[in-house]
């Protein structure tokens, strides 16, 4: 969905049950294309276009800030980028938007996307690596059983590990 400068939905906006979070639109400043070619221009530069407006101003705002996120954490899960977005978002136009117990609104979804706040909820460090406690048992040319301890993680983000194994003057071997 788009909002104005006011944080309340524009005319043209989409909304109804599929309407998942806002984003500005209306006069959002932009890059355009390089030299005259582009638009038009904001305050005498052709780079720039100050007058980008529409759910095609909107939906940008809302893709780059999951970008930002899956850059700031790739171990995000789709799922999980939508809900943080869905909590981090701003609940605008209170009197008008009619939000539920829930905090959904048919015109505004969760609220105005905040790509600050949905940034700095997912960034975090990656976990440590696990600590080898060592092969259990003998170790043979046809097995060797390997032990470690589980790596702490924060946050409680998925874990997987890869290990891999080689023999001399063999290539490496690897599995998930």
């Amino acid at each position: 969905a788009a909002t104005d400068g006011d944080d309340e939905r524009q005319s043209y906006s989409a909304y109804g049950d599929l309407t998942d979070i806002a984003a500005p639109s209306g006069g959002v400043l932009t890059t355009d294309l390089t030299g005259d070619d582009g638009y038009g221009s904001w305050e005498s530069d052709p780079d720039y276009y100050g007058y980008f407006s529409g759910t095609s101003a909107a939906a940008p705002i809302v893709s780059g800030t999951v970008t930002l996120m899956f850059a700031a954490n790739p171990r995000l899960s789709a799922a999980q980028a939508r809900d943080v977005l869905c909590e981090t978002a701003n609940r605008v136009d209170i009197d008008d938007a009619g939000y539920d117990g829930d905090g959904w609104s048919p015109y505004d979804g969760c609220g105005r996307v905040d790509a600050g706040a949905a940034v700095l909820a997912v960034a975090n460090d990656a976990p440590g690596a696990p600590s080898p406690t060592g092969p259990l048992g003998v170790v043979t040319d046809e097995r060797v059983i390997l032990q470690w301890s589980s790596a702490e993680d924060a946050d409680d983000d998925w874990l997987s590990y890869e290990v891999s194994w080689w023999r001399e003057g063999e290539d490496p071997q690897a599995v998930a």
